[in-house]
C-alpha cells in the first residue's frame, strides 16, 4: 500500500472500520434471525449450561442439513450413538467415517470421549441426528454448527434461545451477525486487513473497536546496479485504530486511524520522518436491508480488486451497487480527489467505473468494467480502459485468474490503442500439509518510439495498482516481484512458483520470474532504479528469486511475514555488474 492520506471526510462522526475491505456489513445478530433461515454458527459450548454461545453467526444462501464440529461428550457403543452439543448421534452401516482430509476410513469403535469431531446428519422427529458422515483425525480446533434455524425463543434480558435441528444456541448482544457471501465480497468483512482477522475487543452500545500495531522493516541493496553503495534499511512502526459502528440494518459508518512514522538508514546516517495521523478510511454505507436491492457508499475508503491489479489506494469515491439481480451485480463509482494526498499524482484524476460483476459464491467472482479518466494537470493522462478478469476457485485443488484490458484514450495529446494480458493458476492438495504449484504469465504491450507516431501501443495500469497477491500460501507479496516490482507496461512476465502450507498457521512459497520486453527499450517502469538504463537493443530484463514465508494466528492475535529476493539482471542491462536484493519483515499484533 502506497497511498499517505491524512484527511477525511468531515462530519462521519461514529464509525465503522476494518483495515482491507471496503464497507461494513455485520451488527448484532440479537433478534435478527426468523425460523427457516440457514446459517454457521461459531461460538463454544456451556457444559454447565447446556448450550452452545454464539459468538459469530453467518447467514447462508441456501438452506442445508445439520452439522456440527466439537469434541465429544459421551460415547454408547451397545446403541451406536455418541453426544455432541447435547445432541445424540446416531450411527449405522450407512455412515461414512473420513478424515478432515477427505480421506475414508474408521468407525464408531475408533472414536473416544473428548475427541474431535465434524458431523454431517439428518434430523430425524424425536431430536437425534443421524450421522450421513463423521470426520474424526484432524479436525480443527474451533466450534461451529450449521444447518436451519428451527425454532425461536423470546428475547430475555439480553440474549435469546434458538434450535438449529433441535441444537440449542444462546443469541447474545455480543453475537456478530454477517451478511451472505455476496455482500460480504461487495461490502467487506469488518476488521481484516490482508488476512489477518481483528476481534472487536471492546463494545460500547453500537460501536465496535479494535486495533493492531505493525512494525514493517526492509533492506535494500544495489537497487542502482551501480556496484556503488547504495545499500539502505527502512523502518516502519504503525499503530492503528478502528471504530465500528452498526446504526441498523440500514445504515452503518466507518472511521480508520493509523499513526505512524518512517526510519531511513542510508549508510552511516540515518533520517526519521515526524509521526503522521492518517485517517485511513472514512465513510458512511446505506443500504436496503433486504438479500436483493442497492447500497451506497460515500466517504474515503479503500478501492481494491482481488489481485489488486486495478485499485489497491484509499480514494474519495461515491460508490453504488444494485444487486436486485444478484448474483449478478452492478456497479458505479465515481472516484474525485476531495482531499487529495500531497505528492500524489491521482490529486488531479476524476475516474468513473463502470462494472458488472458475477458473483456466484464466496470462491469466485467474474466481471467486465470500463474505468475512463479525466486528469486536470497539463500532462492530460486521460485513459479508457475496457477489461474483463476472473478471480475463482473452481475446484478445491484449483485456483486461478484472468486479467484482460484494452487501452483506448490520450496521453500528451497521443491516441492509446494496447492492451495487457495476465493470467494464471496454482495446483495444490486437499490435506492439511498443502504443497501447491503456480504456473503464470503477464504481458503489456510496448512501442518503438517514434516522434512521429500519434499512436501510444505501449500499455500502462491505472496508477491506483499495487500488483499484490497469493498464490498458495498466507502471506501477500508482489507477485511480478519482490525486487524489481514493475509495472506491466512493455513487459512480459513468465513465472513458476512452489509452495507448502502447514495446517492453518504457517505457509511458505518460492517463486521464479523471467522478464523480457517485448519492444526493446530504454525505459524500464519499476521499483528497481538501475543507474544504467536498459540498453533498447536486447529484450532479456533479467531474472528474480522470491521466497515467502507466512505465520498467522499466533495466539490469535499475531502475524508474521517475511520475503527476500533476488534480481540477476539480463542482457538489456549488462552495463549494470551487480545483483539486487531485498529483505522484508513485517510483525502484526492485533488488540
Amino acid at each position: 500500500m502506497h497511498s499517505k492520506g491524512s484527511v477525511a471526510f468531515v462530519g462521519l462522526v461514529a464509525a465503522l472500520t476494518h483495515l482491507g475491505s471496503p464497507a461494513p456489513t455485520f451488527g448484532s445478530a440479537l433478534q435478527k434471525l426468523k425460523k427457516g433461515d440457514a446459517v454457521e454458527v461459531t461460538g463454544t459450548w456451556d457444559p454447565e449450561q447446556r448450550i452452545f454461545v454464539a459468538a459469530k453467526i453467518e447467514r447462508l444462501s441456501e438452506r442445508r442439513r445439520p452439522s456440527a464440529r466439537g469434541a465429544i461428550e459421551s460415547l454408547d457403543g451397545r446403541s451406536a450413538r455418541f453426544r455432541l452439543f447435547g445432541r445424540d448421534v446416531q450411527v449405522d452401516d450407512a455412515t461414512v467415517f473420513a478424515s478432515a482430509t477427505g480421506e475414508n476410513g474408521g468407525r464408531l469403535s475408533d472414536l473416544r470421549a473428548g475427541m474431535r469431531v465434524e458431523v454431517s446428519a439428518e434430523a430425524d422427529g424425536k431430536g437425534v441426528w443421524k450421522a450421513k458422515k463423521v470426520e474424526w483425525r484432524e479436525v480443527k480446533a474451533s466450534d461451529k454448527v450449521k444447518g436451519t434455524v428451527s425454532e425461536v425463543g423470546p428475547r430475555e434480558g439480553s440474549s435469546e434461545r434458538i434450535r438449529i435441528s433441535g441444537l440449542g444456541v444462546r443469541v447474545t448482544e455480543g453475537t456478530e451477525l454477517e451478511t451472505d457471501y455476496l455482500q460480504e465480497e461487495l461490502l467487506g468483512t469488518l476488521f481484516s486487513d490482508e488476512g489477518d482477522v481483528n476481534v472487536p475487543h471492546l463494545r460500547l452500545g453500537p460501536l465496535r473497536l479494535a486495533g493492531y500495531g505493525r512494525l514493517s522493516t526492509r533492506r535494500d541493496a544495489g537497487y542502482t546496479l551501480s556496484g556503488e553503495d547504495d545499500d539502505s534499511v527502512v523502518g516502519e512502526p504503525a499503530l492503528a485504530l478502528q471504530v465500528a459502528g452498526d446504526w441498523g440494518r440500514s445504515a452503518q459508518t466507518l472511521v480508520d486511524v493509523r499513526l505512524g512514522n518512517e526510519g531511513t538508514w542510508d549508510g552511516d546516517r540515518f533520517d526519521s520522518t515526524e509521526a503522521q495521523l492518517e485517517v485511513l478510511q472514512a465513510y458512511a454505507l446505506l443500504r436496503t436491508p433486504k438479500e436483493r436491492g442497492v447500497a451506497l457508499l460515500v466517504g474515503k475508503q479503500r478501492l481494491r480488486d482481488h489481485r489488486e491489479w486495478l485499485f489497491d489506494e484509499y480514494l474519495d469515491a461515491l460508490r453504488l451497487y444494485a444487486y436486485v439481480t444478484r448474483p449478478l451485480v452492478l456497479e458505479a463509482s465515481y472516484i474525485h480527489s476531495v482531499f487529495p494526498p500531497a505528492g500524489e499524482s491521482f490529486a488531479t484524476w476524476d475516474d468513473l467505473l463502470l462494472r458488472a460483476r458475477l458473483i456466484p459464491d464466496s470462491r469466485s467472482e467474474a466481471n467486465v468494467y470500463w474505468l475512463k479518466r479525466r486528469d486536470s494537470s497539463a500532462r492530460g493522462r486521460e485513459p479508457v480502459y475496457w477489461g474483463l478478469s476472473y478471480s475463482g476457485r473452481p475446484k478445491r485443488w484449483l485456483r486461478g485468474w484472468l486479467e484482460a484490458a484494452l487501452l483506448r484514450g490520450e496521453d500528451k495529446g497521443r491516441r492509446q490503442e494496447a492492451y495487457a494480458l495476465d493470467l494464471g493458476a496454482t495446483f495444490s492438495t486437499t490435506g492439511r500439509v498443502r504443497p501447491s504449484i503456480t504456473l503464470a504469465y503477464a504481458l503489456g504491450s510496448g512501442e518503438e518510439k517514434s516522434a512521429t507516431d500519434p499512436t501510444s501501443q505501449e500499455f500502462r495500469q491505472t496508477g491506483y495498482e499495487d500488483n499484490s497477491g497469493r498464490f498458495g500460501g498466507f502471506s501477500s507479496f508482489k507477485y511480478y516481484g519482490e525486487v524489481l516490482d514493475p509495472e506491466l507496461s512493455n513487459l512480459e512476465v513468465m513465472t513458476v512458483g512452489a509452495g507448502i502450507r502447514f495446517g492453518y498457521s504457517v505457509s511458505a512459497d518460492a517463486v521464479f520470474h523471467v522478464y523480457r520486453q517485448p519492444r526493446p527499450d530504454d525505459e524500464l517502469r519499476s521499483a528497481l532504479a538501475p543507474e544504467e538504463l536498459p540498453d533498447g537493443d536486447s529484450r532479456d530484463l533479467g531474472r528474480e528469486v522470491d521466497f515467502i514465508l507466512g505465520v498467522q494466528n499466533l495466539w490469535k492475535r499475531v502475524s508474521l511475514s517475511y520475503g527476500f529476493g533476488l534480481f540477476i539482471p539480463g542482457q538489456a542491462l549488462d552495463a549494470s555488474d551487480r545483483r539486487a536484493t531485498r529483505h522484508r519483515l513485517s510483525v502484526r499484533v492485533a488488540f
